[in-house]
C-alpha cells in the first residue's frame, strides 16, 4: 500500500516522511501537468511518461495509472481547480539512509498537489512571446527520465534571473521527453 499524500487546502497538515527517499536522495520521480477548464491537459501521455520514468528507475508504481489519474482528477476537485496546475511525485519510500534500494516491504511516496493558476497571464505573453536563455546541460546523462534532482535547473534559472528570461533552456546533445 503506497504513502499518499494528496494535498488540499484544507490540509495543510500534509507532509513526508524525514527519510524518505525523495528527499534525502533524489530517488523519485515527477510530473507537472496544466489543468484547463478543471481537466489535464494530455493526462494520458503524461501518466505514460510517468510510468515509464518509474520503469527506469525500477520504482514500482504506486497504485495503477487509471487509478492514479482518478486520485490527480479528485485532488484537483477538491482544491477547485479550474486553471492551474497538478503536480505528482512518487518517491521509492521512506526507509532507513541508505544507498541501497530499500527491500519490497518499502512502499513508494505518492505526492499529488494541484494549484490554481490564472491563464490569462500567460496567453498575453503567449500573444507578444517570451524571453529565452539557453544555457549548458548540465544535470545527467538521463534526461529522458522525469527526477526531481532539479538543482541544476535551479541554478540556471537564478543565474540567468538578472536578464529576465521567462524560461532557460538547457541544451546538450540529448533530447528530454
Amino acid at each position: 500500500q503506497p504513502v499518499l499524500i494528496a494535498v488540499d487546502d484544507a490540509d495543510a497538515q500534509a507532509g513526508v516522511h524525514a527519510e524518505d527517499r525523495g528527499n534525502q536522495l533524489g530517488d523519485a520521480i515527477h510530473e507537472v501537468c496544466e489543468v484547463l477548464g478543471g481537466r489535464v491537459i494530455d493526462e494520458a501521455r503524461h501518466l505514460k511518461r510517468l510510468e515509464r520514468s518509474l520503469g527506469e528507475l525500477a520504482i514500482r508504481a504506486p497504485m495503477s495509472m487509471a487509478a492514479l489519474g482518478r486520485v490527480m482528477r479528485e485532488t484537483i476537485r477538491r482544491n477547485r481547480v479550474r486553471d492551474g496546475l497538478v503536480y505528482l511525485q512518487v518517491s521509492r519510500g521512506a526507509a532507513p539512509r541508505n544507498f541501497l534500494f530499500p527491500g519490497p516491504d518499502v512502499p513508494p511516496t505518492l505526492i499529488v498537489l494541484a494549484h490554481r493558476v490564472p491563464k490569462e497571464p500567460g496567453e498575453a505573453q503567449a500573444g507578444q512571446g517570451i524571453a529565452v536563455k539557453t544555457v549548458p546541460e548540465n544535470r545527467w546523462g538521463r534526461v529522458d527520465i522525469k527526477t526531481v534532482m532539479l538543482l541544476p535547473s535551479a541554478l540556471a534559472k537564478e543565474a540567468a534571473r538578472a536578464e529576465s528570461p521567462q524560461l532557460v533552456f538547457l541544451l546538450g546533445s540529448q533530447l528530454a521527453y
